[in-house]
């Protein structure tokens, strides 16, 4: 292998190492906002499930 061959697949390792950083980070950022998503989600669907139960219009 030559110098030059070496030195281009080294650089391309480095390149797909940080895309391979930048892809964790998307995928740890995208699963942080769905997990805050899913919270807010859970929390108004229980409030609604509050309001519209039979016993909160019994009392």
């Amino acid at each position: 292998m030559s110098l030059a061959t070496h030195c281009l697949q080294l650089h391309h390792e480095e390149q797909s190492a940080t895309h391979r950083t930048e892809v964790f980070k998307t995928r740890l950022e995208l699963r942080h906002h769905y997990s805050e998503y899913y919270w807010l989600w859970r929390q108004r669907l229980a409030s609604l499930t509050l309001l519209s139960s039979p016993e909160s219009l019994v009392s």
